[in-house]
């Protein structure tokens, strides 16, 4: 789910400005992609979190409290990116 919701967005972003095709050929960018190092989300953290009123002010102040960016929330998963560019 999380590679088809990634790719779909990545067509999305690129297709204004150039054609997204399927085989390889002259003028092709190739891009290979790998999702690395998926964190999943705590889900029992984020539950409580969101049914708790106000906590997501205490969330807000937690990121930057733990080395994370403002408004992230420890629970919050996180992943990397590697793109491989290849001339079609």
């Amino acid at each position: 789910m999380l590679v088809d919701y990634f790719y779909e967005a990545l067509v999305r972003e690129i297709k204004p400005a150039a054609q997204i095709v399927d085989t390889i050929g002259p003028n092709v960018l190739v891009l290979r992609i790998a999702i690395v190092d998926l964190v999943p989300t705590e889900y029992a953290l984020s539950i409580a979190g969101t049914l708790t009123p106000y906590a997501f002010v205490a969330e807000a102040a937690s990121g930057p409290a733990s080395g994370r960016p403002a408004g992230s929330t420890p629970y919050l998963g996180e992943s990397s990116v590697e793109i491989q560019f290849l001339d079609g």
